[in-house]
């Protein structure tokens, strides 16, 4: 857990936890940006650069103690090293219990989100939020009720959602 985190090289794999789970949270209530600069929040910011330096099966982001996911603009080159990507957002109120897709498309290989409060799709053009790797696994799930105030699986202003297959 961090404020921020600040990755001194982006070609080393120095994040790396083979078979095993990683898992990168903050308990500060402030947010939490991939590819997003949320540091103004007083939240930890991973770069796009910074993001590719993690390797492993699987990585989750979050947890019930942020002000929020935000993921920016994420390629291939960035996601690749991990095989699949886990966001949580298991906060009951405010952006807590949000994951929100932002700014440009983000490529994964494989992809869960698992959200209380929402999950939203703010990508312009065409590309949106896509996973490539052999069967494009796919996972967005809503845990929270409306009496809660969830909003379920919102697209703002995207147009793409794609769980396609890589050969």
């Amino acid at each position: 857990t961090a404020a921020d985190l600040v990755v001194g090289s982006t070609t080393a794999r120095i994040y790396s936890s083979g078979a095993y789970n990683m898992f990168l949270y903050s308990t500060n209530g402030k947010p939490i940006g991939i590819g997003v600069d949320v540091s103004a929040q007083g939240g930890m910011s991973v770069s796009a650069a910074e993001a590719q330096v993690f390797a492993g099966s699987r990585l989750c982001v979050g947890d019930a103690m942020h002000g929020g996911i935000y993921v920016g603009p994420l390629t291939a080159t960035n996601t690749d090293n991990v095989q699949t990507w886990c966001f949580l957002a298991s906060g009951t109120s405010g952006a807590g219990g949000t994951v929100t897709f932002q700014t440009g498309a983000s490529q994964f290989r494989v992809l869960e989100v698992t959200a209380v409060l929402g999950i939203y799709l703010d990508v312009p053009g065409t590309n949106g939020v896509t996973t490539t790797y052999f069967t494009g696994t796919l996972t967005l799930e809503i845990t929270g009720t409306a009496a809660q105030g969830a909003a379920g699986i919102v697209f703002r202003d995207a147009q793409y959602l794609n769980a396609a297959t890589k050969l």
